[in-house]
């Protein structure tokens, strides 16, 4: 593979890398505890032929991160498989950086440099599959679930002088072959309806662009069929919006949702909510703001959406990576109905200085799983808040213990977390 050249290495915050960019700064959070970890007992490391998802609510990948250390040498990474009370059984793996996790009705799904993974849910407890793959790179972009509860999956084969970037798309169990398309890499996909779509940035080299932002992007809405080329892009009139979402689109039959923000500052970022109509190419930009008109401003650290972020007809749900503020909108309107700080969880402000710390959001039947992991010591063990759905409040919390808090957070391993998260949807 030529040197990369999409800016992997100097990406800066709010540029259409963001989604690979946040793996560098990972890495940096890392660099800072690695003198730091004491010895602390041994991972419970098993052979994927021993895993079954008997009792696991919830799956957490360990992973290599793009931060300049030569990732394409290094042949391990992790994914931990969490129980109820907080036990865990880890299964190791080759690595892959950015790895996502998928947990449909079917199962769970995974990827590494080399294999794919599937572990199934059946009344004799559990079934599993691992099928090895060549040609692939240790870089994915995203892993979203098809029509029938399957998986698809991206990875980022970068570019060189001569070839613009390619992604290839496998569909993980499938008789479907795998393809490869001209993208950069994107910050959202979701199956809507038959189609494979996502959302990524380009440089907006326009005039009108806003003199004061450097991340000067306009929003490209994509099919991901093979040979389907672009269905519409948009450039916002000069203004410049950046994905700061984590997780992947929202869906609903013909439409897709996924928050968008334009910049305020160097630290702060005010929020929009994307509505793409992909059978009529109707798109709708609707600011987020309280119900006082004060508009909705968060850290540029961004948001955490899920695929069933769309929690009713009329609501969604997203939450604060730097804080695990809650906050449910109006799709109409992009009015604020709630917002919820759990008071647990540390740093409950919306706007922060600690660079750290991160939560993400996974959404089942019943309730908002919200994981913390902290980068430095002084931030604690790792944890799940478990919220009810309708009451908004915490029922539980899935603390782990010291070995797997710092392996999470770096501990002495060039590896950390960095997204990669699924909770079994049924709960």
């Amino acid at each position: 593979m030529s040197a990369r050249k999409d800016g992997r290495y100097n990406m800066k915050i709010g540029s259409s890398a963001f989604t690979v960019f946040k793996y560098f700064m990972t890495g940096i959070m890392i660099s800072a505890v690695l003198s730091a970890t004491a010895c602390t007992p041994a991972l419970p490391v098993k052979g994927f032929s021993n895993i079954t998802l008997d009792g696991v609510v919830a799956a957490i990948s360990v992973n290599p991160q793009a931060f300049g250390q030569g990732i394409e040498n290094v042949k391990e990474g992790y994914v931990a498989l969490i129980k109820e009370n907080g036990s865990y059984t880890v299964i190791k793996t080759s690595g892959m950086a950015a790895q996502e996790l998928l947990w449909t009705k079917r199962g769970l799904y995974f990827s590494d440099r080399d294999s794919d993974y599937f572990i199934g849910k059946k009344s004799d407890g559990g079934w599993m599959s691992k099928r090895k793959i060549n040609g692939k790179v240790p870089y994915q972009n995203f892993l979203v679930e098809d029509r029938e509860g399957g998986a698809v999956a991206a990875f980022d084969l970068g570019f060189t002088d001569k070839v613009s970037n390619q992604l290839k798309i496998i569909p993980l169990f499938s008789p479907q072959k795998p393809y490869t398309i001209t993208s950069r890499i994107l910050s959202a996909a979701a199956f809507c309806g038959p189609k494979l779509v996502g959302i990524t940035a380009e440089e907006n080299k326009s005039d009108k662009a806003h003199p004061d932002i450097e991340a000067r992007d306009y929003v490209t809405l994509k099919d991901l069929s093979k040979d389907s080329g672009n269905i519409s892009v948009d450039d916002s009139g000069g203004r410049s919006f950046n994905v700061i979402s984590y997780g992947n689109a929202v869906r609903r039959t013909s439409q897709l949702f996924s928050i968008l923000s334009e910049r305020v500052s160097e630290t702060t970022e005010k929020l929009f909510l994307l509505k793409w109509n992909i059978i009529s190419d109707e798109k709708q930009l609707i600011p987020i703001m309280y119900k006082d008109g004060r508009q909705l401003n968060l850290s540029n650290a961004g948001i955490f959406q899920d695929r069933y972020s769309l929690v009713d007809n009329d609501t969604f749900v997203f939450a604060a990576r730097q804080t695990g503020s809650l906050f449910s909108i109006d799709v109409n309107t992009g009015v604020v109905k709630k917002r919820f700080s759990p008071e647990n969880l540390p740093l409950t402000r919306e706007i922060t200085g600690e660079g750290n710390i991160a939560y993400s959001l996974r959404i089942t039947k019943k309730y908002f799983y919200i994981l913390f992991v902290g980068f430095g010591e002084r931030n604690g063990r790792a944890h799940i808040t478990v919220i009810n759905k309708k009451s908004w409040k915490i029922e539980r919390t899935i603390t782990f213990d010291q070995t797997l808090s710092d392996l999470l957070r770096g501990g002495n391993r060039k590896m950390s977390y960095a997204d990669g998260y699924a909770v079994d949807p049924e709960l």
